[in-house]
């Protein structure tokens, strides 16, 4: 059992009673029955609450009606029998004289809570004590415990003063105060002073207006609102002041925003014209509080639809307007009634009587709370007393008048209660006004676009005639044939550029990154190569031109496998800036949706339906963009897409069964199948090129028709030197060569089970990178169709770490083997950022030493298009640069925002342009919300552990694990850390080169490859 030591040190009052032991505790716990049992003032608690405090009664008889107690309740039992206690301590000290200080025992608690289970036995013991838990250390507490401890810390700050008067004083004459006030009227000054003597005890009673006001009739008198103010004062000092400081800049800002507001039915410039002096923004407040302050439309209550209030309204439950005194009282019971109509009771409300509310029409002015009128001087004077009245008497808002109340209990009194959920200054009304205000001005689709054109520059797609067709029309006199114009539907390539460039910082950041190029002897984008450096020769020295790279795909709207598939098939046409940063290029945001077309009007009608976009490509290249005070030209650089996307839009034939299906050389079909290397000779150019048009023979030379974007002055389709990893060896080589290199494994040399590498791939912890793109398991159908059926992030996974899973099994001289460790070879060269003239000669030998392997070890096949379409990857590598940069992943990626803007789209009618539209909505929003700056501190890790030895102990708070060396270096924008690091000495990095001889790019390297947690540390260089 702890002792009374216990509690006296868990409420840090050890100053005021010493600890006792357990022998000290049970002789004063002995003495103390002693002289309970021998004073009569100290009887049981039933004795107490029933004869020496007249508030028990009044529990006792509550909890006999209603078997219960409230809060209140609780809280008065508890400072009752505590202060009993102290009563018979004193007692105690006169009787021993003793020196000891107030203390109540472990033991006494719980004989005090056992006797009140006895009195309220439904009531809970652990309610009233709980005792101190030496175990758990958890502090006591309960009512008793905190009435206990309340009554300790006004002994200590009683006992520090210079006028200490002993509690059994103070007590005593606050009984007599009271019996005073509750059966004198006057004298005034001696009510007044009695009144301030007992805000305290009054407060604690929590009686009901009515039994106020019976128990002291004094308040109903005309003294009423001086005791008011006397009471409220106490409960809220210095608020009253806050109310004569706040409430003219209140009243002048009300004025200001009224004179802001619109006005159709002219009753704000009415009331501003009415001088009404300081009530002005009164008046004006019902008409200036946004909706969101009104109850809820849609609630319903008791069967019947609540309504927004109307500004009238609410006006009305704060105050009444009587011409004269003779209606006061016909009034006031109207508004009684119609309370109790709505099962409610009438609130205290202020009573003006007068004409009008102006100042000179007014003839008094009162506050109605339960049958009693206090007056006042004037309409503020009663305001101010309403809202005390509302405070002193812990009385509820009227129901229509609430924000009313509300707005000016927090805007000029500064008074905040727990449970308000209101606007706090008189800023946010303003702010929540000119959201209702905005609100407004979007309340249908053509208002919301005129909004967003007025406010953020919103451009409407524009439908774009690429030819006409013959359809059928119901009509009321039957089916008819009508040509009707066929549309596709485009954002202007202007309006994105703009938007994109003119947003922070973006134009200083891709300028940064191109100056960061100029000096690098490797190439990692496609500015630094001699292509790009020969087409900005055209232009001036001192002009910007910046590259741009278009992309074509088609996509499926509707489920690919129903019966409506290929209706709504569309073609999109995207942009993007070529030489953005790594860390940007990879961003969504910054792929620009340009058109979309309707697949089987492209087929019909053919690349004339691009004929707006290829005319606003030229006027970009030849006469550019004002952005700020800079001209920026954008020249189109290169075409991306799948091999069959590409060749449909630079007319050449799609068919890759044809004679002539390359767009890079005019290589026959049957040699490219044994031909295992590219032949210069056979490359396209502008001159053959030109002749091969002129034959008109698509079997004979693999043009369709001259292509629609030569009509730019730059760009030409034999120079348009893309290529796409992603299908090229993700979705094609890849596929089909693991499906016969395992068909071979398994089935032929049986160097394992297909169950065993199943449950390898089922079973194998994939590092957090790998998490999405986890493939499946293999079907031995897929490996005798000869092709597996990953998607092109699955099928790279499972490429990259089929080595781990099967690698033990094969023998180190197998040819098979070598094919895949060559393709191995090739994809870490096809994957580097960063490119040198080693690089491309490395990768012209591997994919010419496989193409002869691949020959040699599957005799039955031949190598496919796209194998001959990847001997032509040095040439453009040498070209354009990394290749990586040109692939369609992202572009894919794209693919899936717009579809899913069609899969929540109902109607398919116009698909085209409702997806654009939910587009350029996301860009304003691109524009609003996202930030591209990047910080231009770097940070990095390792080498810190014997550069600061006191870090290692964040490894425990933190859990960072600190390396021995340097292994990459981030931006800080990157790197979210819920801790902050300090800034150490520069330390020099150790970058990794890879296989193609450079350091890793920090943007190359996402964090989410750091399975572990990791150290940071500032770089300073």
């Amino acid at each position: 059992t702890s002792t009374s030591a216990t509690t006296v040190e868990n409420t840090s009052e050890s100053s005021i009673s010493s600890p006792l032991n357990l022998d000290e505790e049970q002789n004063l716990y002995n003495s103390f029955k002693q002289i309970i049992q021998d004073t009569e003032s100290a009887n049981t608690v039933k004795e107490v609450l029933s004869t020496k405090a007249a508030e028990g009664k009044i529990i006792l008889n509550y909890y006999k009606d209603n078997c219960d107690l409230l809060p209140c309740h609780r809280n008065s039992l508890a400072k009752i029998i505590i202060h009993n206690e102290f009563e018979v301590f004193e007692k105690v000290s006169e009787l021993t004289k003793g020196s000891q200080k107030f203390t109540i025992t472990t033991q006494r608690f719980k004989e005090l809570v056992s006797q009140l289970l006895e009195i309220f036995p439904t009531e809970k013991g652990l309610l009233y004590y709980v005792p101190y838990d030496s175990t758990t250390k958890q502090n006591a507490s309960g009512k008793l415990w905190e009435s206990f401890c309340y009554l300790k810390k006004k002994l200590k700050a009683s006992r520090n003063s210079s006028s200490f008067i002993p509690l059994k004083t103070i007590q005593e004459d606050i009984k007599l105060d009271l019996d005073f006030l509750q059966k004198n009227f006057e004298p005034l000054d001696e009510i007044k002073a009695a009144w301030l003597r007992t805000v305290e005890t009054r407060k604690d009673e929590s009686l009901e207006i009515h039994e106020y006001f019976k128990k002291y009739p004094v308040v109903t008198g005309k003294i009423g609102p001086e005791l008011i103010n006397i009471d409220f004062q106490s409960l809220y000092p210095g608020k009253d002041e806050a109310f004569e400081n706040n409430w003219e800049g209140v009243n002048s800002k009300l004025i200001a925003l009224a004179n802001k507001k619109e006005d159709p039915n002219g009753i704000l410039s009415d009331l501003l014209k009415g001088c009404f002096m300081e009530l002005t923004g009164v008046l004006l407040l019902p008409h200036l509080l946004p909706c969101v302050f009104h109850n809820q439309a849609t609630r319903v209550v008791t069967g019947v639809k609540r309504k927004k209030l109307q500004p009238q309204q609410m006006l009305d439950g704060f105050m009444v307007l009587v011409e004269n005194h003779c209606n006061v009282k016909d009034t006031l019971t109207e508004l009684k009634k119609k309370a109790a109509k709505k099962k409610t009771t009438l609130q205290p409300i202020i009573v003006i009587v007068g004409e009008s509310f102006r100042p000179e029409d007014v003839k008094s002015c009162h506050v109605f709370v339960n049958d009693v009128m206090f007056d006042y001087k004037d309409s503020m004077a009663a305001i101010k007393g309403c809202l005390k009245a509302h405070m002193v008497f812990n009385a509820k808002y009227n129901n229509d008048a609430a924000p009313l109340w509300t707005f000016i209990q927090h805007a000029a009194f500064e008074i905040f209660l727990p449970n308000d959920k209101r606007f706090t200054t008189v800023e946010e009304l303003i702010s929540a006004t000119n959201f209702q205000e905005y609100s407004l001005q979007i309340a249908t689709e053509y208002k919301r676009k005129q909004f967003l054109t007025r406010e953020f520059n919103y451009v409407s797609p524009e439908d774009v005639i690429v030819g006409s067709r013959i359809n059928t029309v119901k009509t009321k006199q039957g089916v008819i044939l009508r040509t009707e114009n066929v549309k596709a539907n485009k954002i202007s390539l202007k309006t994105h550029l703009t938007r994109f460039l003119t947003n922070e910082n973006m134009l200083e950041i891709i300028l940064e990154y191109m100056n960061s190029l100029t000096d690098q002897e490797d190439i990692s984008n496609i500015i630094q190569t001699d292509f790009w450096k020969t087409r900005i020769a055209n232009y001036s020295e001192n002009d910007l031109v910046l590259p741009l790279t278009l992309f074509y795909d088609e996509f499926e709207c509707n489920n690919p496998i129903g019966s409506r598939a290929g209706y709504q098939s569309l073609g999109a046409v995207y942009a993007t800036i070529s030489c953005l940063p790594p860390y940007l290029k990879s961003k969504l945001q910054t792929i620009f949706t340009v058109m979309l077309v309707n697949s089987i009007d492209h087929k019909e009608f053919g690349n004339s339906v691009l004929q707006t976009v290829v005319t606003e490509l030229k006027d970009l290249e030849c006469e550019g963009l004002l952005i700020g005070n800079d001209r920026i030209f954008f020249s189109l650089a290169v075409i991306v897409g799948d091999n069959k996307g590409v060749n449909s839009i630079l007319d050449f034939t799609q068919s890759f069964g044809s004679n002539y299906y390359c767009r890079f050389c005019k290589m026959h079909r049957n040699q490219s199948r044994v031909y295992v290397s590219c032949n210069p000779c056979l490359l396209r150019n502008r001159e053959n090129y030109k002749l091969d048009k002129e034959k008109e023979d698509l079997s004979e030379t693999g043009i369709l028709r001259e292509s629609i974007f030569h009509q730019l002055k730059y760009f030409h389709v034999t120079e348009n030197y893309s290529v796409d990893i992603m299908h090229d060896f993700l979705e094609g080589i890849l596929p089909f060569e693991m499906a016969l290199i395992l068909k071979y494994f398994i089935f032929e040399r049986k160097f394992f089970s297909l169950q065993a590498l199943n449950d390898i791939i089922l079973h194998f912890d994939f590092p957090p990178i790998e998490g999405f793109n986890r493939p499946g398991t293999i079907s031995e159908d897929y490996i005798h169709k000869k092709k597996l059926k990953y998607s092109a992030s699955e099928m790279l996974t499972f490429f990259r770490y089929l080595g781990i899973f099967i690698g033990k099994w094969i023998p180190e001289d197998d040819a098979k083997w070598e094919i895949f460790i060559t393709l191995q070879k090739i994809l870490n060269l096809l994957f580097l950022t960063t490119i040198n003239s080693t690089v491309i000669t490395r990768l012209e030998y591997l994919l010419q030493f496989h193409h002869e392997i691949f020959l040699k070890e599957f005799p039955s096949e031949h190598l496919k298009p796209k194998h001959h379409i990847a001997s032509h990857y040095p040439m453009i590598m040498n070209n354009i640069g990394p290749i990586i940069n040109m692939w369609s992943m992202r572009f894919e990626s794209a693919h899936q925002v717009l579809k899913s803007i069609a899969r929540a789209t109902r109607s398919r009618k116009n698909l085209a342009y409702t997806i654009l539209e939910r587009i350029e909505y996301q860009c304003i929003l691109t524009k609003l919300e996202i930030s591209f700056e990047i910080k231009k501190d770097k940070w990095c890790m390792g080498n810190i552990s014997n550069r600061m030895p006191s870090l290692t102990a964040l490894d425990r708070k933190c859990h960072i694990k600190i390396f021995s060396s340097s292994l990459l270096s981030l931006h800080v924008a990157a790197l979210k850390l819920p801790f902050n690091i300090m800034t150490l000495p520069h330390v020099n990095l150790i970058n990794f080169p890879d296989g193609g001889g450079r350091s890793i790019h920090p943007a190359e390297i996402p964090l989410k490859a750091l399975s572990r947690p990791i150290a940071v540390y500032c770089h300073s260089s």
